[in-house]
């Protein structure tokens, strides 16, 4: 939470909700006894960001006025009561699926997002586009393996905007590069080109301070040195790929296929090095389609002042695949729905106007 100014408007307090590690949303058989604490947590965490919303101006050591005081008491009960977060996250995760940034399922996203805003009574419920440069999506499921020095299936997925590989795949020696920057890369010149090299979380955030920006020039420049592809050995556990996309926060394709592994493939590709060379192949397919338009989807409750203050609530809509985006951000996006719920349905009027905002290029490191 934090305050950003736009000229022409004033000053406006933002609350974002990303992705919660610590929410797990379980199956429909094992809900009933996660929603008391799932409430409790939201309910605490929804008033102390939203105090600003319905507060007068005063100093940090001031009491809340009675107003206030029953403003959040009522606000507080509706979410415990009858709260939606969680039904609107099993909706987006269960039901729509994993949400690519323009693909078919973020626009019936978008589109289920602004009819749910429109029904909850919300005022300038639109959607507002931008462009970005390319989508991604997979067409087919990737394959991977080790070929050398013994033959093994790896848990692989292609990396969020990697280009297709070559019909017959990618093939090569795995060069295990120890620190991802542009120095790095230009020192390893010579092992980069014609090989499968291979980054993972020791050698991504081996620089210090680590910056997005200089990771982002090496990926790049690993392409541009020759690399065949690149292997982003940043899964989770049970060998399951965690896409971050190679996106350089411009919405573009990456310049070299690249695959994201799971943590014990990973481990297991390090410990054959140590004994000698280790050759890989992996293929994939995936669609990409240039200068693609991408809603954002916007509504508001108006303030009884017209100040020019307003308070902005937001969260990310897009999301990975494999998985449903359940947590990443269906967490987020659900929260920001079931404030806009809860403060209709207590019938509270806010000081500041209220803009929810639903975004869709997250992921890529846009807006």
């Amino acid at each position: 939470m934090g305050q950003i100014r736009d000229e022409t408007r004033g000053p406006a307090l933002c609350c974002f909700f990303p992705h919660p590690a610590c929410l797990n949303f379980l199956p429909a058989r094992r809900t009933v006894r996660y929603h008391l604490p799932m409430k409790l947590a939201l309910a605490g965490f929804l008033l102390a960001c939203l105090l600003p919303a319905f507060s007068q101006p005063a100093p940090k050591s001031a009491a809340l006025s009675p107003e206030e005081q029953n403003a959040l008491v009522r606000l507080g009960g509706q979410i415990m009561i009858a709260g939606q977060a969680y039904d609107y996250d099993r909706h987006l995760a269960d039901d729509i699926g994993p949400r690519l940034t323009g693909s078919e399922n973020y626009v019936k996203a978008a589109a289920w997002a602004e009819s749910e805003f429109t029904r909850l009574g919300l005022a300038n419920v639109h959607r507002e586009s931008w462009e970005i440069p390319a989508t991604w999506e997979p067409e087919t499921l990737a394959t991977a393996r080790i070929l050398k020095p013994h033959e093994q299936r790896l848990h692989l997925e292609s990396e969020g905007w990697s280009p297709s590989t070559p019909e017959s795949g990618v093939h090569g020696a795995i060069f295990y590069l120890k620190v991802v920057n542009p120095d790095a890369v230009k020192s390893s010149a010579a092992q980069i080109k014609d090989t499968i090299v291979l980054i993972d979380e020791e050698s991504v955030f081996a620089e210090k301070p680590f910056r997005f920006g200089r990771l982002f020039d090496a990926l790049r420049m690993i392409g541009e040195e020759g690399a065949r592809g690149i292997i982003f050995g940043l899964g989770a556990t049970n060998n399951a790929p965690s896409l971050i996309g190679n996106t350089g926060f411009t919405g573009t394709p990456a310049n070299v296929p690249c695959g994201n592994l799971g943590q014990e493939d990973t481990l297991l590709l390090k410990r054959l090095l140590k004994d000698g060379p280790v050759e890989v192949e992996f293929s994939f397919k995936n669609r990409i389609r240039k200068q693609v338009k991408v809603d954002n989807v916007v509504a508001e409750i108006p303030g009884r002042e017209s100040n020019g203050e307003y308070v902005i609530i937001g969260g990310h809509l897009d999301s990975w695949n494999p998985g449903t985006g359940a947590e990443d951000n269906g967490t987020g996006a659900s929260t920001v729905l079931a404030v806009a719920a809860a403060v209709k349905a207590a019938g509270l009027t806010p000081r500041r106007t209220m803009r929810f905002i639903l975004f869709g290029g997250e992921e890529e490191g846009l807006i």
